[in-house]
Parts: structure tokens; sequence; C-alpha cells
């Protein structure tokens, strides 16, 4: 009976998770990025996706920008349909936390909370609900340690090729994802290598996979790095450019504990985290450098302290840069279940103290979640909250003065994107009838435009517009207000 119970939290707890990204990803607007892959890599052939051959911009993310182009073939491209891909991300991860969470924990709390704890991020949350590869890339991220932790348990070939299948799946969806699964793969290679019994026929996975991986990645990575691609990053520090900003964007810039919150923060992380490696390689030492399903926490580590240690690596020796905030998603996840695994391995001695570790943080995470959770925003792209409120603000004007044509709009070029998807799709209200576009320009001063309306978040350029444009809307919340403006 409490087993049941127990199966019905976990289950309650990922049914409201994802319900709140399907709503999230029916009410947002179309942000600038997914509107630069809807509108720009979506229409591409498949060879030009899958190798980047006219346009190397990172932005293309393969495997989501297929999904989205496969979506779209016969459901139409709309600004749901383009988020499907995450989506499916999203029900991932949810369904390889609770196969983890349950698996792993010792008791009913530790396998609850454990599944807070994974879930519980308000950042990594957001890219489930939007057309970009990064959501995708932690699903199926998760979803590879699942059955890597699956063939730790039971050695069966099929459990390490769909480990592979799936670590594979997220590099193609997220090409940062590389910094997973090279550890990734190498930790695989430890456990095959310290089991029992081993025939060479079982190592062909991990033989397999990374040849194709490179197959597959090798046009559009080498593609990018000639083009500088990866210039919009930096190589100064892990701490200020990849743990410090991914820390703000999982708070949303709350400063809980004043100014210096993200830091005191960064300090307990990286202090959790450095400790739960050293714990683990005397672990992995004590245990004869063997991997198995009895320690979970040493599996986790490894693979999450592989994918830190892989970008130091390139950036001191390759001068390949840090991560930024959104490009680091998929740490979080790694650092949890990590986090968790090492509660329960601590539970197994001081049950007390794993029940304060596991409880505290997990609750702590969960207020923060709650707090920041929302249906109108994103943190990378909160700029574009309100272009569904602008369109109906304009639809109801033509439909009040009884046009005949539709209105000119033209905006602040980081808007831009989001409004040409929505008048262009037909599944949300067919804004073209009422609303035209300009071509897409690139920054430059509003004042050199004529529409009949422009819409901006910036104050400086409704000054500059004073004298022309008359505000006739203006939405204001805590971080940014917005203006949109009618010629006089």
């Amino acid at each position: 009976m409490f087993r049941k119970k127990e199966w019905l939290v976990i289950s309650l707890i990922g049914l409201v998770y994802v319900v709140y990204i399907l709503l999230r990803a029916w009410l947002l607007p179309i942000t600038h990025d997914e509107g630069a892959t809807c509108l720009n890599h979506v229409q591409r052939s498949l060879w030009d996706i899958l190798t980047y051959e006219k346009d190397p911009v990172p932005n293309n993310h393969i495997l989501n920008t297929l999904g989205i182009k496969i979506f779209a073939s016969f459901l139409g491209l709309g600004h749901f349909s383009a988020r499907l891909p995450s989506l499916i991300g999203g029900v991932l991860y949810v369904l390889a936390a609770a196969g983890l969470s349950v698996r792993i924990g010792k008791t009913a709390f530790q396998r609850v909370f454990g599944m807070v704890l994974l879930l519980a991020n308000p950042y990594v949350t957001e890219f489930f609900s939007l057309a970009r590869g990064y959501g995708l890339a932690a699903g199926l991220m998760l979803a590879a340690i699942y059955f890597a932790y699956r063939y730790l348990e039971t050695y069966r070939l099929g459990t390490l090729i769909g480990s592979m299948t799936f670590a594979l799946l997220a590099v193609m969806a997220n090409f940062t994802l590389l910094n997973f699964f090279a550890p990734f793969w190498a930790v695989l290679l430890i456990v095959w290598i310290s089991k029992p019994s081993r025939q060479w026929f079982g190592l062909w996975p991990l033989v397999l996979f990374p040849l194709l991986l490179a197959l597959l990645s090798y046009l559009p990575v080498t593609r990018m790095a000639a083009t500088d691609q990866f210039r919009f990053w930096g190589v100064t520090s892990f701490y200020s450019e990849t743990l410090i900003q991914l820390l703000r964007a999982s708070l949303d810039n709350r400063q809980y504990l004043g100014a210096r919150s993200d830091h005191y923060f960064a300090y307990l992380i990286a202090g959790l985290s450095v400790l739960g490696w050293l714990l683990a390689l005397w672990r992995w030492g004590a245990n004869r450098f063997r991997v198995d399903a009895s320690d979970p926490f040493t599996f986790a580590a490894m693979i999450f302290c592989g994918a830190f240690l892989t970008n130091m690596l390139q950036a001191w020796f390759l001068q390949v840069p840090f991560l930024n905030s959104r490009t680091a998603v998929f740490y979080y996840p790694l650092f949890a279940f990590q986090l968790f695994s090492g509660a329960v391995t601590l539970g197994s001695r001081l049950k007390w103290p794993s029940y304060l570790v596991l409880g505290s943080i997990s609750s702590a995470l969960l207020v923060n979640f709650l707090i920041c959770a929302n249906l109108f925003n994103t943190y990378d792209w909160g700029f574009d909250a309100n272009t569904f409120r602008v369109l109906q603000y304009i639809r109801e004007q033509h439909q009040e003065e009884r046009r005949d044509t539709p209105f000119s709009l033209d905006t602040q070029w980081l808007e831009e994107n989001s409004f040409n998807f929505h008048v262009h799709e037909k599944h949300n209200g067919n804004y073209s009838t009422w609303v035209v576009m300009p071509s897409w320009h690139p920054d430059r001063p509003p004042a050199a435009d004529n529409s009949d309306f422009y819409f901006t978040h910036v104050e400086a350029e409704v000054t500059q517009l004073a004298g022309r444009y008359l505000v006739v809307w203006t939405y204001r919340d805590p971080s940014m207000t917005w203006w949109l403006m009618r010629r006089k």
C-alpha cells in the first residue's frame, strides 16, 4: 500500500511537470532564437541541416531542426508544433528522472526527493518548452544515463546499446553534449573492463557509436570552427563564464542572500561537487577500481567530473571557449544526479544527515522553482514576452476601424523574429490578415521606418520617435517595459 502511495506521488510530480511545460509551449510566443531556427534552418534541405553546408551557425541544433521539419510536414509550422521535439525531450527527462530515483533511492523519502531534485531547476525546465536543442539534449542525456545504470545492474547488451544510442542522439541535438559524450563513453568502457566476465563481442557498441558520432559531427563541427562560430563565449574561467551564469539563470537573477547571492550559492555548489569527486575517487580505489550498480555515486561523480574536465582541458589546450548559461544546462542534471546518489550512499551509514542534505537542498530548489515558475516569460529572451498581446491589440484596432488593408508593423530588431514568425503562422490567429511586417533588418535606428506601428522595449527608441509616433500601449513587469507606438 505504501509503495502505491509512493508511486502516486512520483507520478503526480511528473504529471504536474509535464502539464507545466505543455502550457508554456502553448502560451509563450516564439522567441528570437526559436524564430531564427524555424525561419532559417527548418527550411533547408536535409543534407544542409546535417552538414551545415550553407550556414554553419550553431543555432541549427540538428536533431531538433529535423524534428521540427518532420512535425511541420504534417502539422504545419506553428509555434506549438515547432516545440514538439523539445516537449518529447521533457517527457524523456521526466521518465528517466523517475526511473533513476526509483532504482537508486533506498527509501520513499529518497526516491521522492530525488525526483524533485532532478526536476526543480526552472532554467533547465524552460528549454523543454522552447524550439531549441538544449531541452531535447538534456532529456536524451538523462535517458542515456538511465540505460547506462541499467547496464550496470544487468550487463545486458541491449541496455548498453540503448545508453549509447541516447548519448549519440543527445550530441546531435546539441553539440555541446560532446562534453558529456566523451567521459560517458570512458566510464562505460571502465564498467565493461571491470565487470565480472567479458566477451569481446559485447564491446562493439563502445566502438561503433563513437565512430558513427565522429562521422556525423565532423562536417558540422569543423565548419563551425572554420567560421569562428565559438567566438560568442570566452576563456576567462569556468567559474565566471559557466557556473555563475548558469546559477544566475537558475535563480532568475533573484538575490535571496543579498547582492552576492550567486557567489554564495556557487561556493556551495563547487564545494559539494569537488567533495563528491574526491569521495568518489576514494571509493573507486577502495572498490579496486570497479564501477557497478552497488555504487551509483561513483558512477555519477565520474560522469559529472569528466564533463567538467573535458571542457577545462579544451579551454586550456585548444582555447575552446567555456560554455555560457544555456549551452551549459546539461551540467545541472549531472550535478543533481551526483548529489542524489551521494545522499543515498550517505544514508546507508548516516540516515539523518542524508535526509538533511537531500531534504533541505531539494526543498530549497522546489521553493525557488515555484517562485520562478510562470506562463509569461523566458529568462534569455524576456523581450519577446508580449508578441501575442501586441498582435491582438492591432487586430482589435483593425476591426474597430474596419480597415481594408493590414497595418504595417516594425519592431526593435530583437523582437523581429518573434513577430515575423507569428504573423506568418496559420495556427494562432492568422494575423497576416491584419498585420504586415517589413523584410528582416539588423539593428538600425527606428526613425528610418515609416510603419503604422512600432514596438520596442528600448526607451531610447521611444524618445527618438516621440515627434512622429504616439505611445498607445504599454506593458511593465519588474524587469522590463514595452511600448507600442502608432504613427501620428
